[in-house]
């Protein structure tokens, strides 16, 4: 992210890819109208009928292209999109977590009722009986060296 004063939205990388692939998809837009609106100005006459199927082929090319440009810029805004929407849910869930931290220090019965569902969660049981029995343990062993010496 860049700087930015006080109170104006930070411009992040996707926010400029974004304003890039909008730039790039309205010029092509507008180079396609241009063309359109200049296929309407007489041309000349097909003498042979290969030539018409040559401009049948130029025309079928010419959409593929069209297709094919839209596709990538649909891809890479929508791969901007979701790159943005998992760094914006890292943010959340970080605010989240400090809220729920913040609420638990001011209010003893949001903090009871987190510890009672936490206490019911059989892995943190099992993590505080092994936490439990490794301080035991080393308390233990501090008391034995202490008796012993």
């Amino acid at each position: 992210m860049t700087r930015s004063k006080e109170g104006e939205k930070p411009v992040t990388l996707s926010t400029v890819v974004v304003i890039s692939i909008c730039s790039i998809g309205f010029v092509f837009i507008a180079l396609m109208i241009l063309v359109y609106a200049l296929g309407w100005i007489p041309s000349t006459n097909i003498d042979k009928p290969g030539d018409a199927i040559s401009v049948a082929n130029t025309y079928i090319v010419f959409t593929t292209i069209i297709f094919v440009a839209a596709t990538v810029i649909l891809v890479v805004i929508g791969f901007s999109f979701a790159k943005q929407f998992a760094d914006s849910k890292d943010l959340q869930l970080e605010k989240l977590f400090g809220d729920i931290l913040l609420e638990i220090e001011s209010d003893d019965k949001r903090g009871k009722t987190l510890a009672k569902t936490l206490l019911e969660n059989e892995y943190v049981i099992n993590r505080i009986d092994e936490l439990l029995d490794s301080k035991m343990q080393s308390k233990f062993r501090i008391f034995m060296n202490s008796a012993t010496s």
